[in-house]
């Protein structure tokens, strides 16, 4: 079946119904299907005009409002997306992604949450906006020392405010000038907060 697709999208064969019942796949379940994301970049390399010509729609179906967040609609469909975007930006102050926000609200609404997501998913960014917005200590658990400095680097150039103290060890400094802590830890230096957790007012771990 996807052979025929595929066959048909390079030689230029019911192009625009292929395209039509893909967006209207996307539209009703999401980007979930790996044959819908084939087909996409067939279009992409073999008939790129027509894809463009549907970016903007293509971009609100899979939910990646920030990439369109401008873009006014232009049928009930669009409307239906743009909506969902406007209500996230609104709420959160963001065009997040459906899976972000799911994200999110899965971190609020449970003590412990555990997940695993594919790359450019936006967990990373997610993370960061959590700890941009926590008034509280956080510990950030890295598996091994190598990346410590390299979270350290990252997490320096994302929070300029020098009233948070970016910590890869476990103490107590700058006791008056600082309004919270960021520990970047390995699992083995976490015996030392643990030991002295009565100091710290952990939001996330």
């Amino acid at each position: 079946m996807i052979k025929n697709v595929i066959s048909q999208i390079v030689q230029g064969k019911n192009l625009q119904d292929i395209l039509n019942k893909t967006l209207a796949r996307i539209y009703s379940e999401g980007p979930v299907h790996i044959t819908d994301m084939e087909i996409l970049s067939y279009f992409a390399t073999y008939r790129k005009e027509l894809i463009d010509e549907h970016m903007n729609e293509l971009l609100l179906y899979m939910g990646m409002y920030y990439k369109v967040s401008d873009v006014e609609p232009q049928t009930l469909k669009e409307l239906v997306q743009t909506t969902y975007r406007d209500v996230i930006k609104a709420d959160l102050g963001e065009c997040y992604t459906p899976v972000q926000v799911n994200i999110i609200d899965s971190i609020k609404s449970n003590k412990c949450f555990s997940f695993s997501a594919p790359t450019s998913t936006g967990k990373s960014h997610v993370f960061r906006r959590l700890i941009l917005g926590s008034e509280k200590d956080i510990v950030i658990f890295v598996p091994s020392r190598a990346l410590i400095n390299e979270y350290y680097i990252t997490l320096c150039k994302n929070i300029p405010d020098k009233s948070i103290n970016i910590l890869t060890f476990v103490d107590k400094l700058n006791t008056l000038k600082a309004k919270r802590s960021i520990f970047i830890l390995t699992p083995e230096r976490a015996s030392d907060l643990f030991s002295r957790s009565g100091e710290f007012d952990i939001e996330y771990f």
